[in-house]
């Protein structure tokens, strides 16, 4: 007899597609090459309530719905601006240019959601369909840069609902990788940086506790306030990081990847507060400096330019 078919981690995919209406599914149009398996929380609790009358009278209801997905990624230059549009909350990206297109993403009205298809492998579909977690919106992003590798993302998402929707073909962007030997502007005061790892987290409080009488679903989610938090490893080479922490400068920030066929991405604050600023050196080896930094999220601007002519 044949071993049955069972769903495995390397069978997973993720793909995301912009609503139009909140909440109301939409086909994948943009996929993400997965570096571990995602995390998908599809929250079906029930309330259980003891009666009288008996030993075993408990009533079960319905509980309300908040399920999240998680996943982690490397991305091409290509498409990365969905996943930037909506953690940064930006509803009409700017877009120029003939091709390569530059999109300038700056935090603004948050976008209506998304659905994020949740695939675990083709024999876990049904009739062709796949799990689809709908009215997403994006509460954390980090990007993580170490030597040697691509840049990670990682993506927390809060979800309205779980849907069905017919399973679309997956189809990657070019293979354009963000990687370490891309980042190669790295500002911090306007000074210029050696940098031995990086990383930055926008971070959205959603309102995800608007729950209403009628509905098992939240009515909307949308945005509190967003911060934007990071750390960095540079070469000690002089006194200003550390004078910039001491001091509490309001500190202007710029990180820059260029990649091939004119693409890059730029990763810019305007001001934020760097939290500490602390050498350190293992034996003779030399000494680097590890800040840690923090800024409102309209200090924030991405500028991606890539072959997407809009987003």
């Amino acid at each position: 007899m044949a071993p049955p078919t069972t769903a495995a981690g390397f069978e997973s995919t993720i793909g995301i597609g912009e609503e139009s209406t909140y909440g109301t599914a939409v086909a994948a149009t943009a996929w993400y090459h997965l570096i571990e398996p995602p995390t998908f929380d599809f929250s079906y609790p029930r309330n259980l309530k003891r009666t009288m009358g008996g030993q075993f009278t408990r009533k079960a209801i319905d509980a309300r719905r908040e399920p999240t997905v998680s996943f982690k990624i490397i991305t091409s230059y290509d498409d990365f601006g969905w996943l930037l549009k909506h953690a940064i909350g930006d509803s009409s990206v700017a877009s120029s240019g003939a091709g390569p297109y530059t999109h300038t993403i700056a935090a603004s009205t948050m976008p209506t959601g998304l659905t994020i298809e949740a695939d675990y492998g083709a024999s876990t579909l049904t009739s062709g369909t796949t799990p689809a977690f709908t009215g997403c919106m994006i509460e954390k992003m980090t990007l993580t840069q170490a030597h040697s590798d691509f840049l990670e993302v990682s993506i927390d998402a809060v979800a309205e609902s779980v849907d069905y929707v017919t399973k679309a073909s997956v189809s990657y962007a070019t293979d354009n990788f963000i990687d370490y030997a891309d980042l190669g502007t790295a500002t911090i005061n306007s000074n210029a940086q050696f940098l031995r790892n990086l990383e930055i987290t926008i971070n959205n409080d959603l309102r995800s506790d608007r729950f209403v009488l009628g509905s098992k679903t939240r009515n909307g989610l949308d945005r509190k306030t967003m911060t934007v938090t990071g750390t960095a490893e540079v070469e000690f080479d002089s006194m200003d990081e550390l004078n910039l922490a001491v001091n509490g400068t309001d500190t202007a920030m710029t990180f820059t990847w260029s990649g091939a066929s004119s693409h890059s991405l730029s990763m810019a604050l305007s001001g934020s507060n760097i939290m500490s600023a602390n050498p350190s050196a293992s034996g003779e080896d030399d000494y680097t400096v590890g800040i840690e930094f923090d800024a409102d999220g309209d200090a924030l601007t991405a500028t991606l330019i890539n072959a997407d002519a809009s987003y």
